[in-house]
């Protein structure tokens, strides 16, 4: 029975089984890490501020729904240097929607303090709020009012379709400012979050596809995720007696099975400008035109109503890119979106979006006819569902990466299938690619086409360049960019690769045939692409200017460049370089913490310490490599194009990211535009370069296997730690 459930190397489970273990008990202190009891929110992010509320002045918000049994509120306010003033509450609490008769009146009070600046406070009422009929909140308005001095409210910029502008002394607050409210208990209550999970799931089950509910998340939770870890382990440890079709299989469909789980947890359009993602699938599916490559009077909105109001009613705007503000998490929010979307039985528009917006316009239209058909598959559903439904199809797409990682890894090195097993894993569980791979975004496109074209060079490298893979190989040169410009990154390592290939073939007439059918692939794809972007208002190149990607700014001034790149990837600036950036060190949290764990809309991430190991493994994993090199140097010569050029395909994408995003202004940036996901086109590339490395740990008593299978065990682990994290933030107190 035993042998049945853990079949193949022993090992594999042992070692697999003990950082399990490790994940499980660290995962299972944060469950259980008493959290304070939050009832609700108005899901508000404490980003900006509203005008200053002098002493006496009533500063007003309208028709706020309020959680029964609420008896305090927190509130952000800044009083620059001055002490904070003492603040009255006046709560109106009204019996229904229509605010007639007088109502319920509840007063608060918080007396002055020392206290100067910005914080939090909490003001305690004399009274609960009631319940009436279950309908578990009421609407209120509640005023506040400072004595014998003045603060700044600080909330969100802006309002929503349906909130009420609040007021100063009657007046409407110009410019709009929500302010953010917490709504909280008479007394300071904590609660571990394991006893929290069934009002969580209930919470996180709103504003989703129709046959999503609680259930759905204990399900992923208890069954399906662990599910993924144990057949991952599981084709782990039989790599070596399984066929590589079987393998590969299993590959792809874990892969497929984590981003479509990432896919169903996380809230709808809380990935990376996934609600202009849609909003130009949803375009182009409905009208087979692609949106404004600038600014036009015509086209201003970029979302179609329908989705603008899904995105109103989520309360995306105000809760985006923050990892302590609540989406939310009363059902009246879903109950009043299903009134707004039924619109009196005329459908809302879904084509009268296609304006221009900057993350996504400078874009071709390849990626988002690819998973068009999703959304058509889904469209008579809700927005919801139309998302999820395109999320998954991105699930399949993410599935050939880690596909093509396998393949090259089975190429490379064809008597340790454990390592190509290895490889594909590596990639199926990084966090940050697990969670891209349940988003709408064309990163995962390119990622596929890159990852393929990684296999094909290694292909290639090992069996010499055949017409098959010389087309197959100029297609995907050509494709890659029109996903996305990233793509271009591939073009300088493949080239290398062709050179070797060439070297290696020169005398071998079908080598010549095949340098000829990806020359002829890629100007088939290339030419056709010019042809076809004309009609969509595109130039041949993609990148956001439309202009040639030898004109990335930091590619013409060198010196400048090699500036920037030191300050990027070490943490100390010489005193005789001109600082362009103050962050510390960028490389850290461009490529470490946003490459590794940075859910939601880059809000939500793990504890410092959980990426210090990370790059501490890194660290490890480069010396391992290092060790192979000078301890198996005649192996390794034989392999040393191969090599060369996997280690020249995250160089290049490294140095193009780089390119683009370099400060040439006299001021340093303040943050990282740079995202982690970008190095993701070499992904591939990478896992392959870390399971070679892995040799450096020994071949005889099987290292190397175990070398990986730590490192899949871990990233394993802070799938399934991120994806709590995420529900903590969101749902949780």
């Amino acid at each position: 029975m035993i042998k049945a459930l853990f079949p193949g190397d022993r090992r594999v489970w042992a070692a697999a089984g003990i950082v399990l273990a490790v994940m499980a008990a660290l995962v299972g202190w944060q469950l259980l890490k008493p959290r304070e009891v939050i009832l609700g929110t108005n899901s508000a992010a404490v980003r900006g501020h509203a005008q200053e509320v002098g002493s006496g002045q009533d500063f007003c918000l309208r028709r706020i729904r309020v959680p029964d049994g609420t008896q305090r509120l927190r509130i952000w306010v800044d009083t620059r240097d001055q002490p904070r003033p003492a603040i009255d509450v006046r709560m109106r609490v009204w019996d229904g929607h229509d605010r007639r008769g007088k109502g319920t009146i509840i007063r608060g009070y918080r007396p002055a303090t020392s206290d100067p600046g910005f914080g939090s406070i909490d003001i305690p009422l004399d009274a609960p709020v009631p319940d009436l009929n279950g309908r578990g909140f009421r609407f209120a308005d509640i005023c506040f009012t400072p004595r014998g001095g003045s603060f700044f409210p600080w909330g969100m910029p802006g309002g929503t379709m349906t909130d009420r502008v609040p007021l100063l002394d009657g007046k409407p607050i110009d410019p709009v400012t929500r302010p953010a409210l917490w709504f909280l208990p008479k007394d300071h209550e904590t609660r571990p979050l394991v006893a929290q999970l069934g009002t969580v799931f209930h919470r996180a089950s709103l504003f989703r596809a129709g046959f999503i509910g609680p259930w759905t998340y204990w399900l992923l939770f208890l069954v399906v995720t662990p599910a993924t870890f144990y057949v991952g382990v599981r084709l782990l440890a039989g790599a070596a007696t399984r066929t590589l079709r079987r393998s590969a299989i299993g590959i792809y469909l874990i892969t497929v099975a984590v981003g479509a789980t990432w896919a169903m947890l996380t809230p709808t359009f809380h990935t990376p400008d996934e609600s202009e993602h849609f909003g130009a699938v949803q375009y182009f599916a409905e009208t087979g035109k692609w949106i404004a490559a600038a600014p036009d009077p015509k086209r201003p909105i970029h979302w179609s109503t329908e989705e603008a109001v899904a995105i109103d009613a989520t309360r995306l705007l105000a809760t985006f890119e923050r990892q302590d503000v609540k989406l939310p998490w009363l059902d009246s929010y879903e109950l009043a979106w299903q009134e707004r979307h039924k619109n009196h039985g005329k459908p809302l528009p879904k084509d009268d979006g296609g304006g221009y917006h900057p993350a996504v316009s400078s874009h071709s239209p390849a990626y988002y006819a690819l998973v068009s058909p999703a959304y058509l598959a889904a469209r008579n559903h809700s927005p919801f569902a139309q998302v999820l439904a395109v999320r998954w199809f991105n699930s399949l797409l993410a599935g050939i990466t880690a596909l093509m990682a396998f393949l090259a890894v089975a190429e490379l090195l064809p008597g340790r299938r454990e390592l190509a097993v290895g490889a594909g894993l590596l990639v199926a569980f990084e966090p940050m690619f697990g969670f891209m791979a349940g988003a709408t975004n064309n990163d995962n496109a390119v990622n596929a086409a890159c990852a393929a074209g990684v296999w094909l060079c290694v292909r290639g490298l090992r069996r010499g360049l055949q017409p098959g893979v010389g087309a197959a190989l100029g297609a995907v040169l050509a494709l890659a960019p029109i996903f996305k410009a990233t793509g271009y990154a591939l073009a300088p390592p493949a080239l290398l690769a062709v050179g070797f290939m060439l070297l290696r073939g020169r005398r071998v007439p079908k080598t010549w045939l095949g340098l000829a059918a990806g020359i002829a692939a890629f100007a088939a794809v290339t030419i056709a692409w010019s042809l076809i972007a004309p009609t969509f208002d595109r130039s041949t190149y993609t990148t956001p200017g439309g202009g040639s990607p030898t004109g990335v700014a930091g590619l013409h001034n060198l010196r400048l460049f090699a500036s920037w790149m030191w300050q990027v990837m070490v943490p100390w600036t010489p005193p005789f370089l001109h600082d362009l950036t103050i962050v510390k060190w960028p490389f850290f949290n461009i490529y470490i913490e946003r490459g590794f764990g940075a859910f939601g809309w880059y809000g939500i991430y793990f504890p410092t310490w959980v990426y210090a190991v990370v790059l501490a493994v890194i660290v490890g994993v480069v010396a391992l490599g290092v060790r192979l090199v000078r301890v198996d140097w005649e192996d390794v010569k034989r392999r040393l194009p191969e090599g060369l050029f996997l280690l020249a395909v995250p160089l290049t994408v490294l140095l193009g990211v780089e390119a683009a995003y370099i400060n040439l202004g006299p001021e340093p940036y303040d943050g990282t535009p740079e995202q982690g996901r970008y190095m993701f086109p070499a992904i591939a590339a990478l896992a392959a370069l870390i399971s070679v490395a892995a040799l450096g740990a020994g071949r005889r008593r099987g290292g190397a296997v175990l070398v990986v299978t730590v490192l899949v065990a871990a990233l394993m682990g802070m799938t399934y730690g991120g994806q709590v994290l995420m529900f903590q933030s969101f749902y949780g107190g």
